[in-house]
Formats: C-alpha cells, sequence, structure tokens
C-alpha cells in the first residue's frame, strides 16, 4: 500500500533535494533555459505591449462569466500582468498556484545561468517513490488554489 510509505517518507524529511553537479557529470548536452529564458523574455514584452495597447482585446474568462465560478486558471492573466510590474504580493494573492508554477520556472533559468557561470548544474534529486506520486501533492495544491479562488471570488 503506498499510504503508508508516503507518510514513512514524510517523516524521514523533506524528500526532494537540490544538488550541485558538474556539467559534464550531469549529461545534459542540450539544457532547456535557455529555451525558457528566451521565451519569457519575448513573452514579457509582448505582455507589456498588451496591457499597455490590447488590454480590451482580452476575452474573460468564459466559465466564469457563464456560471459565475471562477476556472481553475482564472486570475493567471492578471497575475502575469502584476509580475511583469514586480507586484509579487498581489500576483500570489490573485493566482497562488499559477504563482509557484512561475517561479519554478524561473528559478530553472537562474540554475542554468548558475550552471553555465560556475560549471555546476543545480538539480532537483527526486527519489524513485516521489518520481511515481509527485503528482498527488501537486493535484491537492491545484484543487487547493481552484477552493481558494472560488472563496475569494478571483
Amino acid at each position: 500500500m503506498p499510504f503508508p510509505r508516503f507518510i514513512a517518507t514524510l517523516k524521514k524529511g523533506f524528500p526532494i533535494k537540490f544538488v550541485l553537479m558538474d556539467i559534464k557529470k550531469a549529461g545534459t548536452v542540450y539544457p532547456a533555459w535557455p529555451f525558457l529564458f528566451i521565451s519569457f523574455s519575448i513573452l514579457s514584452v509582448v505582455g507589456l505591449i498588451v496591457k499597455k495597447y490590447f488590454y480590451f482585446l482580452i476575452p474573460p474568462c468564459g466559465l466564469h462569466q457563464l456560471t459565475g465560478i471562477p476556472c481553475p486558471t482564472c486570475g493567471f492573466t492578471r497575475m502575469v500582468f502584476e509580475l511583469l510590474e514586480l507586484d509579487f504580493k498581489n500576483a500570489f494573492l490573485i493566482q497562488p498556484f499559477m504563482f509557484l508554477v512561475v517561479f519554478f520556472f524561473i528559478s530553472w533559468i537562474i540554475s542554468g545561468f548558475v550552471a553555465l557561470i560556475f560549471g555546476k548544474f543545480l538539480y532537483l534529486d527526486i527519489p524513485r517513490f516521489w518520481q511515481k506520486y509527485l503528482w498527488v501533492p501537486l493535484l491537492t495544491l491545484f484543487f487547493l488554489n481552484y477552493i481558494y479562488l472560488i472563496y475569494h471570488g478571483v
């Protein structure tokens, strides 16, 4: 049964660790972080242009208009606009789970720069059990975020 193993691994401490590894030992030939950096940069510029000149073209959430209940990703566009203005508190309050997802990808880009500068690659050491069951806490966070959105009327 996986649940007792889940509790036992939690008692041992936080199982996922950040590890610095030599780039050659990591075996990554084409890392993803440069693509992410270029993508985030282009999307940031486009986002600022859209916010300033074309905000009226962004359609409202159809589910929210139809039912009055926000969809699980409601507020993502507003969160991105708050991030572009460097208002991290409001960005987090608008869409906490997606804020953490964006923060994860930005951390990934920063770890790529660390690898480039210092020759060390920062990666997550995830035990086999968590590789198999990491979806459980992530899905739980997703649903808790959805409850937060409904409660706060985002």
